[in-house]
């Protein structure tokens, strides 16, 4: 089975994100993407590819702690506020299959990977 795409974001969408959301900081760009590739693609946090230039770890925890101060949320929306209409829908379908097949392969969550938009 072939690797998934590993997606980076424009700069302009960044841009967005970082604007939109204040308490990001541009570290956390690679962050961001590498938590939305595992979550896009339902891949195991170790799994996450080297390309990424951070530890599976690095990301993991970030995203709980993210998820702990209520910014994953807003974090995400950001995200898709910085999509058109079209990308939007074709990331929420992505996410939603990928949770999915999480749910499917390990069993439910205590929280939801993903809030209803």
């Amino acid at each position: 089975m072939p690797a998934p795409h590993i997606y980076h974001l424009q700069d302009q969408q960044w841009d967005h994100m970082l604007l939109g959301i204040p308490r990001l900081a541009v570290k956390d760009r690679r962050v961001f993407e590498a938590i939305l590739h595992v979550l896009s693609t339902a891949l195991p946090w170790d799994d996450l590819p080297e390309d990424f230039g951070i530890t599976s770890r690095t990301a993991w925890n970030r995203y709980q702690k993210w998820q702990r101060e209520g910014l994953w949320e807003d974090v995400l929306s950001g995200f898709l506020g910085s999509c058109d209409a079209t990308e939007q829908q074709l990331w929420l379908r992505r996410l939603q299959e990928a949770a999915l097949q999480r749910t499917h392969k390990y069993g439910t969550r205590k929280r939801p990977l993903l809030a209803e938009h």
